[in-house]
């Protein structure tokens, strides 16, 4: 798991780094559903939805594919319903902060020159920002990891209109090790997204 996290880490940001290949900046603005998927029992698997933000380039533009990459803020989480617990312990929601990053490859299934829908996938990492302990006295013990590497598919349409380009992005992030632990339970997020996105066109 330790190579895996290195090659992720990698991967993401030679891509990152490629702005000499740059196309188009942009920015994206959206909408996260995050929910918890406990190993043992039924844990914090209410979705709960978020504000999400990135920075992003498209790049390596080629008739039948282009990489996109961006690097943002991601909240995860989920909320819980118990009616046997004592207040303040019958509702519960736990969040917590990432930088996140990702690299996709694109498959641009093209309507006119200037506009196209899209399917890609391709390497994600969240880096935690937050505490590692849980805010909630009922799962002390748990603790979150401080990297997680995933994998993002995604589905989306991009109309451009002379150098700028807008765009709305379908996606859905994976996580491929913990988000958090115990010693006898573990916690992985599912986090779906809808981002709105302009950029503009510099090569």
């Amino acid at each position: 798991m330790q190579n895996l996290i290195k090659f992720t880490i990698i991967i993401i940001l030679l891509s990152q780094s490629s702005t000499v290949f740059s196309q188009v900046l942009k920015v994206n603005n959206g909408i996260s559903i995050s929910s918890v998927k406990s190993k043992k029992g039924d844990m914090l698997s209410k979705s709960m939805s978020a504000y999400s933000f990135s920075l992003g380039v498209d790049y390596l533009e080629k008739e039948h594919f282009y990489l996109s990459s961006e690097i943002g803020y991601l909240k995860k989480g989920g909320k819980e319903e118990n009616e046997y617990l004592p207040e303040p312990y019958t509702n519960v929601k736990e969040t917590w902060n990432y930088i996140h990053l990702n690299t996709t490859i694109r498959y641009p299934i093209r309507v006119q020159e200037v506009t196209h829908f899209f399917i890609g996938a391709g390497p994600a990492l969240d880096i935690l920002i937050d505490s590692k302990k849980f805010k909630t006295s009922i799962y002390e013990g748990y603790e979150l990891e401080t990297i997680v590497p995933g994998l993002k598919g995604e589905l989306g349409f991009m109309q451009d209109w002379n150098n700028i380009r807008f765009g709305l992005n379908f996606s859905y992030i994976y996580d491929l090790n913990k988000t958090a632990k115990t010693e006898f339970n573990s916690l992985k997020n599912n986090i779906y997204q809808v981002m709105f996105s302009i950029g503009y066109r510099i090569k």
